[in-house]
């Protein structure tokens, strides 16, 4: 079998074209809020309902999809974010913008548990751990071009305009993948329905709930320290909120490159995942006290951030390159992506206010940066047992 390359760039585009829609919210919030008059309670939910609903259905979805089939998945999921980003450019109360976002959180869950098994039907033996480093950055780079690019475009067209520009791309990459897919049955579910005795036996093993468990630390600090960089950045180091955002943004990118080397690495089998995900975990626990420490010079500050982000980066590869190793046949790849999507997203969900009540109960910023060595050590744990587990003769 040849690795389709072709595709696999395709659906890491489009699951990096579906993160813009978490990232477009947060530079938006005080327009929508301006033009829609709503609390921000309600402004709030339209942040983090994707977040919400990944933390609720990502194994539902995942169970799901096997039966439908990965490319109508893509395909529906797709027609989701059109129809969701398109109606909530005309959205006139809090209530309706926030079913557009329920319609695009359906949407992107399903498609970035779907992008898994689908990549993983299209590749090689040989490609597999580098097409799921590729694969697991999908989620910088569609953070960080919205980060980059919103506020420019906001000022020029508003907040509206910015949803029905998503919702054209969106369209645009939905019709290039049905040309795309065409009659190509290797994106499609391969063998039969998955019964629930398949699911049984795959939620039953060790390897896709630890998998998870070294997901949910790093997506706990990531997203604590993105979430909140521009708020340290303008309080604590007088930056312009312009300039914040530009940091934040190279910071989210930066995370790309590590992705990508995380899963190429395991292609030269002397690397063992937990390697990867152990050091992940140490960088974790250790450079927050740096990053936001009080009394590092900048130059330090920028290290200590350099250094996170490529060390940290290595673990969505490693982890991402374990799904189809942890599934007890190619059909559960997708359950498996499933456990995975709701372990991330219930650390996107928990990060920011862990960071935000640590900071307010610990007295600053310095002092809640030690909280990041218990998440690190949970990091560490986690790798030593997926080690542990990866050693024996069959991978649990």
């Amino acid at each position: 079998m040849t690795t389709r390359w072709g595709l696999v760039f395709l659906v890491f585009a489009l699951g990096a074209i579906t993160t813009m829609q978490l990232g477009k919210v947060p530079p938006t919030l005080p327009l929508i809020r301006s033009d829609l008059g709503i609390s921000m309670v309600t402004a709030g939910w339209v942040a983090s309902l994707i977040n919400v609903i990944g933390a609720a259905i990502g194994v539902v979805v995942g169970i799901a999809a096997v039966s439908i089939g990965h490319r109508r998945v893509v395909v529906y999921s797709l027609a989701c974010i059109v129809a969701g980003s398109a109606l909530g450019g005309f959205a006139d109360s809090g209530a309706f913008l926030l079913v557009t976002r329920f319609l695009e959180g359906v949407g992107y869950i399903a498609i970035i548990v779907a992008g898994t098994p689908l990549i993983a039907n299209v590749c090689a033996g040989k490609d597999m751990d580098a097409a799921m480093g590729l694969w697991s950055a999908y989620f910088p780079l569609g953070v960080g071009i919205m980060i980059l690019t919103a506020p420019a475009f906001l000022a020029a067209f508003g907040w509206r305009a910015l949803w029905f520009g998503n919702a054209i791309l969106a369209g645009a990459f939905l019709i290039l993948f049905l040309v795309a897919t065409r009659g190509v049955g290797a994106t499609a579910t391969p063998g039969a329905r998955q019964t629930w005795a398949d699911v049984r036996t795959t939620l039953a093993r060790p390897g896709p709930w630890l998998l998870t468990a070294s997901f949910i630390p790093m997506s706990i600090s990531v997203f604590a320290l993105t979430t909140w960089m521009p708020t340290f950045l303008i309080e604590q180091l007088g930056r312009a909120p312009a300039i914040a955002a530009i940091y934040t943004a190279v910071f989210m990118l930066l995370f790309i490159p590590s992705n990508v080397v995380g899963g190429w690495l395991l292609a030269n089998p002397r690397i063992k995942r937990w390697y990867l995900l152990a050091a992940g975990g140490v960088a974790l626990g250790v450079l927050p006290l740096g990053i936001i420490g009080d009394g590092v010079p900048e130059w330090a500050r920028i290290v200590c951030a350099l250094v996170y982000t490529q060390v940290v980066g290595l673990i969505p590869g490693a982890v991402f390159a374990g799904m189809p190793a942890h599934a007890p046949t190619p059909r559960q790849v997708g359950t498996v992506a499933g456990v995975l999507t709701q372990g991330n997203f219930l650390g996107v969900l928990l990060g920011p206010p862990l960071l935000a009540q640590a900071v307010e109960a610990l007295g600053g910023w310095a002092q809640s940066s030690w909280v990041m060595l218990f998440v690190g050590a949970l990091g560490v744990a986690t790798a030593l047992a997926i080690g542990w587990i990866e050693a024996r003769p069959r991978a649990a």
